[in-house]
């Protein structure tokens, strides 16, 4: 990911996630380890859930200060993967999880605790066509995630 590469070493900020960690957060369920009827109900949940392709336009860096997390953020969140996000939630709550209400897609690049960064404009947006949506584990402290369902966007 050169674009965060670029400005990681242009402003003194941790050097990017490896790529295959990178991935846009839809919503999240929680942390509910690895249990095979939570993994079971999220697959069915993406089963029963359609999505329309879309196109998304990253233009701002962001920082997450109690995460620690920096981000790649959308200014403008496309019809379609809001109508995507409101079902999983819809499915999530029926089903008895509780995602979090507010949706701020985001690309998680890096993490940095020890100061605060100024949100800033990219330089250059990136834009992105996705044609599938995932099920992702993401064991905490380790960077790495396993995928645990896809689901094409049509």
């Amino acid at each position: 990911m050169a674009v965060a590469t670029d400005m990681s070493l242009r402003e003194a900020l941790p050097l990017p996630r490896p790529a295959s960690v990178l991935h846009l957060t839809l919503c999240e369920i929680g942390q509910y380890g690895r249990s095979a009827s939570v993994i079971e109900t999220a697959k069915r949940i993406g089963d029963g859930v359609a999505g329309r392709g879309f196109s998304l336009s990253v233009t701002r860096r962001m920082h997450f200060p109690g995460a620690g997390a920096l981000v790649l953020a959308a200014d403008e969140i496309p019809a379609e993967l809001a109508a995507l996000n409101r079902g999983l939630v819809r499915a999530l709550r029926r089903e008895g999880f509780k995602p979090p209400s507010g949706f701020k897609p985001h690309l998680t690049f890096g993490y940095e605790k020890s100061r605060l960064v100024p949100e800033a404009a990219l330089l250059h947006p990136i834009k992105w066509s996705p044609e599938t949506f995932e099920l992702v584990s993401s064991p905490r402290g380790e960077t790495r995630h396993d995928i645990l369902g896809r689901w094409r966007l049509t």
